[in-house]
Parts: structure tokens; C-alpha cells; sequence
């Protein structure tokens, strides 16, 4: 089963009301999609790092959710769909989703083939 995973503090929390319509969109393009809502980041990195490696689990949020939740991602090395519904939206804009619909990118973020991308590692000390 796929993993929807939201952040209902996204856009200052207007995504906690659209946590059915996304549960209704997900379940019609995928049967038996699991959509969670998660209140705390804790309870979503639980979450992710019970999902088994390499599955499906799309993120629906924004550059915060996303980097909040990356070592979990990493650690389990999920295959990481996007719904942009954050504030900013950089990644977004580097993955050439900022201009689509949000049901259009679930359905890409669902349905779409998975390519690899670079995630960096920054290490640095202070004198």
C-alpha cells in the first residue's frame, strides 16, 4: 500500500482541511492508499521509518515538511513523491511542480516513474 503522508501545519495549517479531499483523490487512484495526517514530526518520522524500504510515500507539504522529514526518507530509502502545498516551495520549483495543480501533482507523485536524485552532504566546523 502507498503511503500519503500530509502536513496538516502546511500553509499555517489550511492542509489539515483538505486532509479528505486528498484521502477521496488518493483512493481513487490507488485502492487502499493510506493517507495520515500526522499532528507532530515525531509522529510522522515514526511513521516513515516503519514503512518498508524502497516503498512509495508521497509528501504533501512543502520545503519545511519535506527537510523535516529527509532522514527518515533517507534511512529508509523511500521513493519520495511530492504535492507541493507548502509556502515557499523551492523544491518544487527545482522539480518543475510549482505550477501544477495540486490533484496533478498527486497523480505524478502516485503514478509517476521514479528517478534518482542527488540529496548532498554539507560537513563543516567552526574554528
Amino acid at each position: 500500500m502507498t503511503l500519503v503522508l500530509v502536513n496538516p501545519h502546511a500553509q499555517g495549517g489550511r492542509v489539515r482541511q483538505m486532509v479528505p479531499v486528498l484521502r477521496e483523490a488518493a483512493d481513487e487512484l490507488v485502492p487502499f492508499a493510506r493517507v495520515q495526517a500526522p499532528e507532530r514530526v515525531d509522529e510522522a518520522l515514526d511513521i516513515l521509518r516503519r514503512e518498508h524500504v524502497g516503498a512509495r510515500v508521497v509528501l504533501v507539504g512543502g520545503d519545511g515538511t519535506f527537510n523535516r522529514w529527509l532522514p527518515a526518507l533517507l534511512n529508509q530509502a523511500l521513493t519520495v513523491g511530492l504535492v507541493p502545498l507548502g509556502s515557499g516551495n523551492d523544491l518544487a520549483r527545482a522539480l518543475g511542480l510549482q505550477r501544477k495543480h495540486w490533484r496533478q501533482a498527486l497523480v505524478e507523485a502516485l503514478r509517476g516513474q521514479a528517478h534518482p536524485m542527488d540529496t548532498g552532504l554539507a560537513v563543516w566546523s567552526d574554528p
